[in-house]
């Protein structure tokens, strides 16, 4: 079974990225090949990493040097639950894990990849 997981990148309550997930993992990082790329020197090249499994959604620092916080508190790793706020660098991160289903099917257009959605600045109105 995949957990789809929705992720909601903030600064200072302004919504810069969101993303779709089916995946075991999600790697968190300043480096391109991260699956969430969060542009700031406060970032490590691979921050932190999401994983699922059967017992729930679980974030992970991957020996960053600033660290990952939830809910204020720094840790090491710890399993998120639903309103859970997590702090990399300047950015807070919001992870929900939609119930859980059958695998996608071969071809399906979330299988193994993201997507993201863009949303418009109020200049761009």
């Amino acid at each position: 079974m995949t957990k789809k997981l929705l992720i909601t990148v903030t600064l200072k309550d302004q919504v810069l990225q969101q993303h779709a997930f089916e995946s075991e993992r999600v790697r968190i990082g300043r480096h391109r090949a991260c699956d969430v790329v969060l542009d700031n020197p406060a970032v490590s090249r691979v921050h932190a990493e999401i994983t699922t499994d059967d017992d729930g959604v679980w974030i992970e620092d991957q020996g960053s040097a600033n660290g990952v916080s939830v809910n204020g508190r720094r840790v090491q790793r710890e399993a998120l639950r639903d309103g859970d706020v997590v702090t990399i660098g300047k950015f807070s991160l919001h992870v929900v894990a939609a119930p859980e289903r059958p695998s996608p099917a071969r071809g399906s257009a979330l299988s193994g990849r993201e997507v993201t959605i863009r949303v418009p600045s109020g200049d761009d109105r």
